[in-house]
């Protein structure tokens, strides 16, 4: 069961661990949290999806 996901993603000198909510839609502060604790810059991630 479970409302989450969790990821990681591996950099240079650490691996992040990310937890992600599993349902839709996705608050709009819980995904600013989510692309600062990717240590992603928005352009970048605007760039992704």
């Amino acid at each position: 069961k479970g409302g989450h996901i969790r990821l990681g993603k591996r950099l240079e000198t650490e691996l992040l661990k990310i937890t992600v909510p599993a349902h839709k839609p996705v608050k709009k502060s819980t995904l600013s949290k989510i692309i600062k604790q990717a240590k992603l810059d928005l352009e970048i991630f605007l760039k992704l999806v």
